[in-house]
């Protein structure tokens, strides 16, 4: 067992350092070379890869695509370069495209790439929205918009609507409760609303149940003639996707997935500005035309 002993003194900063040095080197000697070696491993095969082009720049880091697979890594589309670190420690570019690690995390060396694009500079390859990223950066209008999350469901009449079905239609989504008073109360509201856009091609409302009792959902929306597709989201997960934690809330979806208006409760003004909303989102859709 080798133990360091303890320094009588802590050495000055520009004092010598002898040991293991042919020739003498102050601390601050050594620092200043550290922040002029340390750039220059990383800025010269950075700056030869670019000269090379990101092919030829892969196929100086052998080690690293042979990981790739192995390791999850798959290629993403962007042009955002960064430089990553093997386990060895070495540097190297490795083209521009962003990698996203599933099993063993690759690190980053600057989250300035991340901040262009909208992304979290903390963001951890292996967090469960990655895929929300990759829309992120396939689509840059995704770090402005509020776009609405993907889901699905099978509807009580048992048809399954998902998001990508929706896509070209303005969605008005109710998420309300049999178990909830002011839901209750803003149904006749509701009823009206929907039968002044039931002819709009371009316009869907869903209504879901939360935090129900199927049997009493099924009967409760069919004693109430509420005709238009419904969700029993029976384990809450779509509540989760959408954050809900009030009832009733009702958020508009445009014909492009984005979210163009949220609202809880409801009274006469609310209603207004809703329906103020609704109008508005299928005029965009008449001179636009469907979302592609």
């Amino acid at each position: 067992m080798y133990i360091l002993k303890k320094s009588k003194r802590a050495l000055g900063l520009n004092e010598p350092i002898k040991d293991n040095h042919g020739k003498p080197v102050t601390r601050r000697e050594m620092i200043a070379r550290g922040f002029m070696t340390g750039p220059a491993v990383i800025a010269a095969p950075s700056i030869l890869a670019m000269m090379l082009g990101s092919e030829k720049a892969r196929a100086m880091s052998a080690d690293l695509e042979a990981m790739r697979i192995p390791c999850g890594i798959i290629g993403g589309a962007g042009k955002i370069p960064f430089i990553c670190f093997d386990l060895a420690g070495g540097a190297n570019t490795f083209g521009s495209e962003v990698q996203i690690g599933r099993q063993r995390q690759l690190d980053f060396l600057s989250t300035q790439g991340y901040a262009k694009v909208g992304l979290p500079g903390n963001m951890n390859p292996n967090s469960p929205n990655v895929e929300e990223a990759r829309k992120m950066i396939e689509n840059p209008r995704r770090s402005r918009e509020a776009y609405a999350p993907d889901f699905s469901f099978t509807s009580a009449d048992g048809e399954y609507i998902s998001m990508d079905e929706l896509r070209g239609k303005v969605v008005l989504l109710d998420f309300w409760g049999t178990w909830c008073p002011p839901c209750r109360e803003s149904l006749p509201s509701l009823r009206d609303l929907y039968k002044s856009y039931s002819k709009e091609k371009a316009f869907m409302m869903i209504s879901v149940s939360v935090r129900d009792e199927e049997p009493i959902w099924r009967e409760f929306t069919a004693k109430n003639q509420m005709v238009w597709p419904q969700a029993f989201d029976g384990d809450g997960k779509i509540q989760r996707t959408f954050q809900v934690r009030a009832f009733p809330t009702y958020i508009l979806i445009d014909h492009e997935g984005i979210i163009r208006y949220r609202a809880q409760g409801y009274n006469f003004d609310r209603e207004a500005n809703l329906s103020d909303a609704i109008h508005k989102a299928i005029k965009v859709v008449a001179k636009s035309g469907p979302a592609e």
